[in-house]
């Protein structure tokens, strides 16, 4: 008879770190939530920046990049003007009412809040017009692929 595999070294030495990790995570998560929204906006940021390095890296070519030098740095821009849109939406009435009741914030807060929708969409032309201007001849069918990818 075959030894089982389930008794193998290995086997409880990769459950160890898997359990290890977890209850760190889960301590993590426990200690993020006990501190209030702050953290919490802190880790959910922290946690789509790593989820959308790992999504980027699927798509890559390496070859093709290599002819696109600031591909990368597009698709972080990007990702930049996505959570600068959608953050500042979320943050906007809680900031406002900070700006109303401190007022040394002064006028650049309150243009920043006022023409946030405008900056967030000048945001993304400036970016669009910018990828427009990369594009080169033979990798149109890439560039508009992770383009797409990246929305």
């Amino acid at each position: 008879l075959k030894p089982l595999l389930i008794d193998a070294p290995s086997k409880w030495r990769s459950f160890r770190t898997r359990a290890l990790s977890a209850a760190f995570m889960i301590g993590f998560l426990v200690a993020c939530l006990s501190l209030g929204h702050v953290p919490v906006i802190c880790m959910i940021f922290a946690v789509q920046g790593l989820m959308v390095r790992e999504l980027f890296a699927l798509a890559v070519e390496v070859r093709k990049e290599r002819d696109l030098p600031w591909f990368r740095v597009q698709q972080w821009y990007f990702y930049g003007t996505a959570v600068f849109f959608t953050y500042g939406r979320f943050l906007k009435a809680k900031v406002a009412t900070q700006i109303a009741v401190d007022p040394s914030t002064g006028a650049f807060g309150l243009f920043l809040l006022a023409h946030h929708s405008l900056m967030s969409y000048l945001g993304w032309m400036c970016g669009f017009v910018l990828f427009v201007l990369s594009l080169r001849k033979g990798l149109y069918v890439y560039q508009f692929g992770q383009f797409a990818w990246t929305h």
